[in-house]
């Protein structure tokens, strides 16, 4: 009884913290001149809080996704 308590609780763990991902919450290291698509609930990280970074955000009002270039910097996107 006592080894299915823990095996259910760490699957509910594993599933609450988004242990079943489905590959696509890759973070992914950006590259200077090359653009982006990103979604809703995606971040984007400066990898270097000393440097200045600098983006250019293509988005139109109502869509689900935006285009970013990086410009200038290092940054990540961390994928949800």
């Amino acid at each position: 009884m006592k080894k299915l308590l823990i095996f259910t609780s760490i699957a509910v763990v594993l599933i609450g913290c988004g242990g079943s991902g489905s590959g696509s919450s890759a973070d992914e290291t950006m590259v200077t001149a090359q653009l982006y698509t990103l979604k809703k609930g995606d971040k984007i990280v400066k990898i270097d809080a000393n440097k200045t970074t600098f983006l250019k955000i293509h988005h139109t009002d109502g869509a689900k996704e935006s285009v970013v270039e990086l410009i200038e910097g290092n940054a990540t996107i961390i994928r949800k």
